[in-house]
């Protein structure tokens, strides 16, 4: 598994820097070679045609380092901080985020959602509660 992967060795863990296989469904690995994964590294997958992805224990989501990618839906429960534009050109319909999210980023930079956007998922998308958690950092 770590040979589809770019990684380097960082405090705490492993931070992935790119992603060579082709999986649209991509489970990032709880660990390379015996270290946890704990971050995606900024633009170490964009473009890289994923449609969905399994975070497993990453702590940290570097700036653009899912943008453009297919992703629809998205679990950050572990996660604890992200960069901007995380998400920037993806196809987000539904978004669980963690109570304890703390970013030095807007939310709104960080998924580059607009207070329009957002209303129109509100109603047709996204489950209320994840829209209304947003919304307070749109304010």
């Amino acid at each position: 598994m770590s040979r589809l992967f770019e990684y380097k060795k960082i405090d705490g863990g492993i931070s992935i820097t790119n992603y060579f296989g082709e999986d649209k469904h991509l489970v990032i690995p709880e660990e390379i070679d015996g270290n946890p994964v704990i971050e995606i590294d900024n633009y170490a997958l964009i473009h890289k045609n994923i449609h969905s992805i399994d975070l497993g224990k990453v702590k940290y989501l570097g700036s653009f380092s899912l943008a453009y990618n297919y992703i629809s839906k998205i679990n950050l429960l572990n996660v604890m901080n992200m960069g901007v534009c995380v998400f920037d050109n993806n196809m987000l319909d539904l978004i669980l985020l963690p109570d304890n999210l703390y970013s030095s980023n807007d939310i709104k930079d960080i998924f580059n959602i607009t207070k329009k956007e957002l209303d129109r998922r509100n109603n047709k998308y996204v489950k209320k509660y994840v829209c209304e958690k947003i919304e307070k950092y749109l304010k």
